[in-house]
């Protein structure tokens, strides 16, 4: 699995500067709407004015996705400089809107610390902490020296670019476990996070192959773990249908149980909790539903690492998916009437939903 899903662009530059009275809205002398920027830095993002664009913002261990206001001057001979980040208009949830609206909230006798910098996927990042912080004190210790009028960029050429560098990545991660869990669904029933452009396409592409990483991962755990029921007796046989390559079925494996039982089931993984969202689709619960009763198993892989994950069993998902089943049968119809056909419907749902039963939590450990 990869180390760090959200990279550094190929700019290499980061910006920072302690943030005045007037950047955060408390000057009593100044109307100042924006924040003002570095020219070597975002270089990527376009000339012309963005209005409500969408832009990473990091503070306190949490990343939300928000509007980012952006432009610069032109020049008589055309060339541009002074790029800066505006308040944005009325009711606009902002990068500078809300960075204001936190220093509002808080002592003034904390300095701000603003870092800004672009993603692999051209995608504005704004980094918020106050000298009080551990993120501040992690920076310092790091051999960064700031203070109440601090203002520069790191680049390659910066003896500490690549222990900073190696931190904000891995803060990223670790602040955008929301953005992650929504990306998962994103891979599956994709349109969502790029029809409100929270999230590039870049980014999706790259989900797509990292969650699809994920699923083989988890596969190869279960595998696993019927290698150890079948040496132990626990069952006769079993099949992996995607060994090799993605077969296209509606399952994943079966087995054959002590009394020739053959159960089929699909497994679910994540990397994140049990309570992460699990996608069906239709064909899958029609397969299941074809099935006679507790023939059909969901595996649900979850909380995975690169040596071991948890698994809870449902065995009976079969008035779920009946429920699920009825709805789709009634959408059907209504399109029949219209003479409109459904080719596929993805459907997601949380598997903490009442009339679906897990048994209790199993380890799986990679062999050695």
């Amino acid at each position: 699995m990869m180390d760090n899903f959200f990279k550094l662009h190929n700019e290499k530059i980061i910006g920072f500067k302690a943030l005045t009275y007037a950047d955060l809205g408390k000057s009593s002398t100044s109307n100042q709407t924006h924040i003002g920027l570095f020219d070597d830095v975002l270089t990527f993002l376009p000339n012309q004015p963005i209005v409500e664009d969408m832009a990473m913002f990091i503070y306190n261990s949490k990343a939300d996705i928000l509007s980012l206001n952006f432009d610069r001057i032109e020049n008589k001979d055309g060339s541009f400089r002074s790029p800066k980040i505006r308040i944005g208009g009325r009711n606009t949830v902002s990068i500078v809107s809300t960075i204001r609206s936190i220093a509002r909230e808080s002592d003034d006798s904390l300095t701000w610390y603003l870092f800004w910098f672009g993603l692999e996927s051209e995608q504005a990042v704004f980094w918020l902490f106050n000298n009080m912080s551990q993120t501040y004190a992690d920076i310092t210790n790091l051999g960064l020296s700031l203070n109440y009028n601090s203002k520069g960029r790191l680049t390659e050429r910066d003896s500490i670019f690549n222990k900073i560098l190696l931190y904000i990545e891995s803060d990223i991660d670790r602040s955008t476990e929301s953005v992650m869990r929504e990306l998962e669904i994103e891979t599956q029933i994709p349109g969502k996070l790029i029809t409100e452009r929270k999230i590039r396409k870049y980014d999706v592409h790259r989900a797509q192959k990292l969650f699809t990483e994920i699923g083989k991962q988890g596969e190869e755990f279960v595998a696993e773990y019927f290698d150890k029921l079948k040496y132990n007796n626990q069952i006769k046989n079993y099949s992996w249908l995607n060994k090799s390559s993605e077969s296209g079925f509606p399952y994943d494996f079966y087995y054959q149980d002590l009394s020739d039982n053959v159960i089929y089931l699909d497994v679910k993984t994540t990397k994140f909790d049990f309570k992460q969202r699990i996608i069906y689709s239709n064909k899958e619960i029609e397969f299941a539903l074809s099935l006679p009763n507790n023939c059909y198993n969901i595996y649900r892989v979850y909380n995975l690492t690169e040596i071991n994950a948890n698994l809870r069993i449902c065995r009976n998902c079969a008035n779920y998916f009946n429920s699920i089943n009825g709805n789709i049968l009634t959408i059907q119809r209504n399109l029949n009437s219209i003479n409109t056909d459904i080719q596929s419907i993805s459907i997601s749902f949380e598997p903490t939903v009442s009339n679906l039963e897990f048994d209790t939590e199993i380890l799986l450990e990679k062999n050695n």
